[in-house]
């Protein structure tokens, strides 16, 4: 039986061939295992057809059809010196535990690994994302506490956030122009912070976004962060790979046009992928949502989004720093998230005045 980290390796590969070469790399790098090919078929298929996938990494899709069943819960038991309360999430990667620190006394959560994938490159990725979130202190990023390992697993301590993802936010409905434009300054803040560091996120999307009940943004999950380095003009060694995701790492309808291309990505990337949150977040409807993963690329790539309701001359000049963010040449953005925050400033500024609580916009309108 393949291994998972074979598995992964050859999905990947496959994924960054256009489609119509898939099949003939697939029958080329299968030809001596047949177990290996049929396992990759599935998971493509998969890929293609299923709708569920375009919120999805491509990584932790694939490695969520690997895992056939679940980790036996840890709710109740005792890790080291955490006491596991109880599950807030699973995904493809592994599970996140809320638990309590009987040492310092305080609630934390724990992202462990599931158990198919410790012995894979999967146990490395979440090393990796560890180590890149460690390195940003800023108040809009979640806090990562420590490393720890746990029998034949590892896994990440942070801090517990309570409250609500950004998603489930933009579900809920209109919010006041004061409020939207706090959070989306919180937003591009925190971005900025990574940047300033010299990781870029790869995975900006409203559900990796919480929203405290104070109205604090926590920027979570750095497990596709990618460190880029500035020691070496040679573009070959420029950028140091955090993560180990070989091929179109990412969830879809969030993407860049060079992320959808597998090309190399700077933090102008990530700069478009804020631009389609920031897009969302005032209309309600992510600018490239279409039916199928391939119509999503394909709006990526050639489609402008609709302006959205402006109302007013002041929302569209920051409609403008939007398009700017959402441009599909890399040069025709904002180098960093640094940058759009220094325009949203300076636009704030100029429109603080109209700004109420009282005052309800179109933002989450749909």
């Amino acid at each position: 039986m393949p291994s998972s980290e074979q598995i992964e390796e050859v999905f990947h590969a496959v994924l960054a061939r256009p489609a119509a070469e898939r099949n003939t790399y697939l029958r080329e790098s299968c030809s001596n295992d047949a177990g290996l090919y049929e396992e990759i078929c599935s998971l493509v298929a998969a890929w293609e057809g299923d709708q569920d996938f375009l919120n999805k990494p491509a990584l932790e899709t694939g490695l969520a059809l690997l895992t056939d069943s679940p980790s036996e819960s840890l709710v109740g038991k005792t890790i080291n010196n955490y006491k596991i309360n109880s599950l807030l999430g699973r995904g493809g990667m592994g599970e996140v535990y809320l638990a309590y620190d009987l040492r310092l006394e305080r609630k934390v959560a724990l992202k462990l690994l599931s158990r198919p994938l410790v012995d894979g490159s999967a146990k490395s990725q979440i090393i990796n994302e560890a180590r890149a979130a460690a390195r940003i202190d800023h108040a809009n990023i979640c806090q990562i506490y420590g490393l720890e390992d746990f029998e034949d697993n590892t896994f990440i301590v942070m801090q517990y956030v309570q409250g609500i993802t950004l998603a489930d936010l933009i579900r809920k409905g209109p919010v006041s122009r004061k409020h939207l434009f706090d959070l989306i300054r919180q937003i591009v803040s925190a971005v900025g912070q990574a940047h300033s560091q010299g990781i870029i996120h790869r995975d900006l999307k409203p559900q990796n976004i919480m929203v405290t009940p104070n109205g604090q943004v926590k920027l979570l999950d750095f497990g596709l962060a990618m460190s880029i380095t500035t020691e070496t003009k040679d573009p070959e060694k420029k950028i140091k790979r955090l993560s180990k995701v070989r091929a179109v790492p990412g969830t879809i309808r969030y993407m860049s046009p060079e992320q959808l291309r597998g090309e190399d990505l700077d933090s102008r990337s990530d700069v478009f992928s804020l631009g389609t949150l920031l897009y969302e977040m005032v209309s309600g409807a992510n600018p490239f949502a279409r039916n199928s993963d391939r119509e999503v690329a394909s709006a990526i790539l050639s489609s402008v989004p609709n302006p959205f309701r402006q109302g007013s001359d002041r929302i569209a000049r920051f409609a403008s720093i939007v398009q700017r963010c959402l441009e599909k040449s890399p040069k025709e953005r904002y180098d960093s998230a640094n940058e759009v925050l220094l325009d949203f400033d300076r636009w704030l500024r100029r429109t603080r005045s109209h700004i109420t609580k009282s005052h309800q916009c179109t933002c989450f309108a749909g």
